[in-house]
């Protein structure tokens, strides 16, 4: 099966396209003022026909919904002209101007934050498992494409279990990292959950946002959790029938909810010995399973009166929304492990906050004397945001950069266009080094 990723130079070509559209009858005003050329009221309207194509043809992208509402707003002033010839587009006035600036700034801001130019694609085997306890079918992705063939030289696998958003978020890093471990005869096994329903997008947002701090929003983080372990724990399950029975090293790569999920799986001896497996990665998780309520201790005051205003004042906070506030001890992962998070974790206010369970975990690593006790590490590629180690940088560059890291890139669509590569290459170097026993670098952030 073949997926074509978004060619950035059709999608600027047509953005263009869509640019001159509206700017005609704009200049035409300016120029040709007493010419009506009444058919030019109609390239408005082709104009918002093909920006509306563009989603259906090469999936969404937040700088062509911009430039789809500056269309929108286009063609309702421009709605007068079509129904009524109205003559407000036949003189020049401060209409005009400000559409042109409105045109022109969203097209701008289109082009250059179009998607990687080239037409790349990327080709994989999709593989079913049914699940009868759950009575749902597992579909997973193979990388390369051609293991489909022959998967009895296969010398090790590699299992993704992808973010929140789909298995497409982390397409090229799969086909990437599969092309970087070839040499050594690894298997990329990725899981494609079935899609979300809006529901559970929100209740998932809620938790990415508010899950370190909220009861309620951490709830639901831990229920993803709960829910993801159970795939990886069902996919690993299936690992020998997909390999015919060889017995080689696994390693496991999980974002967010499964990233969570990941780690505590890697704690636990019997599913580390059951499956071979051999160091784990976790991608900008936050490990709402280990947050949790401590009610303080209050001693509740002698008297009539100050009991009465003990009790109103706990009926007061009883209602307002419940805040986690300690943050409980758990195992350290029993295998190399590595921690991929944004360089925001180097900003107080993020570090205090979406990375204190992190940055708790990792201190499992260390003793009090400073020698390192395992293979454990954090790298922060600087100038990564929270969505940089899946293909956003290079398939939504201005959703990319709305989340960037604490350190903005000097040069963004260079960095943008090695982005990809460079996550690859940090993952492949950890997968590497652990097997061959290398010590891991563990002199605290990664710098590239």
């Amino acid at each position: 099966m073949d997926v074509y990723l978004t060619n950035g130079l059709e999608l600027q070509f047509l953005e263009i396209l869509i640019f001159f559209l509206l700017i005609i009858p704009i200049v035409r005003v300016f120029i040709y003022a007493r010419r009506p050329l009444n058919g030019l009221v109609w390239t408005p309207p082709i104009a918002l026909v093909v920006n509306i194509a563009v989603f259906p043809a090469y999936g969404f992208h937040f700088e062509c919904a911009l430039l789809l509402l500056c269309n929108i707003i286009f063609n309702i002033v421009n709605l007068r002209v079509v129904l009524n010839k109205s003559a407000l587009f036949y003189k020049p006035n401060i209409i005009h101007i400000v559409l042109a600036i409105l045109v022109l700034s969203t097209t701008a801001l289109a082009v250059y934050f179009s998607p990687i130019q080239g037409e790349a694609s990327v080709s994989f085997t999709t593989k079913t498992f049914f699940d009868k306890d759950e009575q749902r079918v597992f579909t997973v992705r193979l990388y390369p494409e051609n293991v489909s063939i022959d998967r009895s030289g296969c010398k090790g696998v590699v299992v993704v279990a992808p973010p929140f958003e789909s298995i497409d978020a982390v397409n090229r890093i799969c086909a990437a990292l599969a092309s970087t471990l070839a040499s050594q005869g690894f298997l990329v096994v990725a899981l494609a959950p079935r899609s979300t329903t809006i529901i559970e997008r929100i209740a998932f947002l809620q938790a990415r946002l508010w899950g370190t701090s909220s009861e309620r929003a951490n709830k639901l983080g831990k229920r993803f959790e709960g829910e993801k372990k159970n795939d990886v724990l069902f996919l690993l399950s299936r690992l020998e029938s997909l390999l015919h029975g060889q017995d080689v090293p696994v390693f496991l790569l999980g974002y967010d909810a499964s990233g969570s999920a990941v780690y505590f799986l890697a704690a636990e001896d019997e599913t580390v010995e059951n499956y071979r497996i051999k160091g784990a990665v976790a991608v900008e998780s936050r490990f709402w399973s280990l947050y949790y309520r401590k009610e303080p201790t209050v001693e509740i005051p002698e008297g009539f009166s100050r009991r009465l205003m003990f009790n109103i004042r706990a009926g007061l906070a009883a209602l307002k929304p419940k805040k986690v506030n300690h943050i409980e001890t758990a195992s350290a992962p029993k295998v190399p492990f590595l921690f991929l998070t944004s360089d925001r974790i180097v900003n107080t206010a993020f570090r205090d906050k979406q990375y204190a369970a992190t940055l708790k975990l990792l201190h499992f690593s260390v003793t009090a004397d400073g020698a390192v006790d395992n293979n454990a590490i954090l790298l922060a590629r600087e100038g990564a945001g929270p969505f940089d180690y899946m293909d956003y940088p290079e398939t939504h560059p201005l959703f990319s950069s709305l989340n960037s890291g604490a350190t903005r890139p000097v040069n963004g669509p260079e960095w943008r266009k090695k982005s990809v590569s460079a996550t690859v290459a940090v993952i492949a170097e950890f997968i590497e080094s652990a097997l061959a026993g290398r010590e891991l670098r563990a002199d605290g952030y990664y710098r590239e």
